[in-house]
């Protein structure tokens, strides 16, 4: 069996650079799901606890099985831990034998992020050239990097309650070449948007945005709210036509 380790990944991600790392990664998740009737999927299986929740994420073809463990657990990050942590195994079906277990952690990030850039090549409108984005945590780093890599996005407006996660997303990505605009509020975030993506932890209904705050053609991802109890949006929004 064969160990793919959170150093495989950083070696992988030095050689090729960052950028070069998620469109390769964007174009492989595209063929990928080009052959998605091949898959037989079940719902991710999940345990929710008092401060976070752990799931299951299985998947087979005919010939390979795998699944992702995934935790999300917010609260760690005040006791400097991760809030997710990620891994991995793959397995022949023919005779169950484990063929892979890879660390996961750093790659759900990548390929979160390299989905919702695939995304808006589809549905964003093609001369799109401004994302807002509402989070700024660890994943609203590799939000960005990937929409610019993958979809020629260069200007981003941000807006986090956490003026520090603000500093240190400007920080981290200072030396890219595209335009970081913070904004103190969301309705100031999303003016002039073509994409508006919602990045927030906490499992909480809340609600973000509104149908009224929204103009024709905003494409929204909203990766936030990705389990029960968990909301980002108004619901009125989804009886609006936004095309």
């Amino acid at each position: 069996m064969k160990l793919f380790s959170y150093n495989d990944i950083i070696r992988i991600v030095h050689q090729n650079g960052i950028l070069k790392t998620l469109q390769e990664l964007t174009s492989t998740l595209k063929e990928d799901f080009s052959h998605w009737l091949e898959f037989s999927i079940s719902p991710r299986h999940a345990f929710h606890y008092p401060d976070g929740v752990i799931e299951l994420m299985p998947t087979t073809t005919k010939d390979l099985y795998s699944f992702k463990y995934v935790n999300g657990h917010p609260i760690n990050t005040s006791q400097g831990m991760l809030s997710i942590i990620g891994f991995g195994a793959l397995a022949e079906t023919k005779t169950g034998f484990p063929l892979l277990l890879a660390d996961m952690t750093l790659l759900t990030a990548m390929r979160t992020a390299a989905t919702s850039a695939l995304a808006a090549s589809y549905l964003a409108r093609k001369d799109a050239s401004t994302m807002a984005l509402i989070g700024t945590g660890a994943q609203s780093e590799f939000q960005t990097l990937a929409m610019h890599a993958h979809c020629g996005i260069n200007r981003f407006r941000y807006y986090d309650i956490d003026s520090a996660a603000m500093n240190k997303y400007a920080k981290n990505l200072s030396h890219y070449n595209i335009e970081l605009i913070p904004c103190q509020s969301i309705q100031e975030t999303i003016k002039e948007a073509d994409i508006i993506t919602t990045a927030t932890a906490k499992k909480e209904k809340v609600q973000l945005l509104k149908a009224s705050d929204l103009k024709p053609g905003v494409m929204l991802n909203t990766i936030g709210g990705d389990c029960p109890g968990k909301t980002e949006l108004n619901p009125d929004i989804l009886n609006k036509n936004l095309v």
